[in-house]
């Protein structure tokens, strides 16, 4: 079947290769020394977010997403590292031993 240019941003496979693009993007966006790693205690989770309190005292609201790596089973009270991009968004996150 062939489809005419006009009607291929409906077909699903045009629409996974605009996620695809726009994931692309991100994670390009997110890999071009926007990162930084921090390292803190967990104080709180809240649904896909983890409050870490810093070695300095500042806390910091760190988002995961599908697009996280999560290392380990995390939870309150842990030392955590991360790696989040300028929006305070996860790229990684992993237990850190003290």
């Amino acid at each position: 079947m062939y489809l005419h240019a006009a009607h291929a941003a409906h077909a699903p496979n045009a629409a996974i290769t605009e996620e695809m693009k726009a994931y692309q993007s991100e994670q390009a966006s997110a890999n071009t020394g926007g990162s930084k790693t921090i390292k803190g205690n967990v104080v709180r989770v809240e649904y896909d977010d983890f409050v870490v309190k810093e070695k300095n005292g500042k806390e910091v609201r760190v988002h995961t997403d599908r697009t996280t790596q999560v290392i380990g089973q995390l939870k309150q009270g842990d030392r955590i590292e991360a790696e989040i991009d300028a929006q305070d968004r996860a790229l990684w996150i992993r237990s850190f031993p003290e």
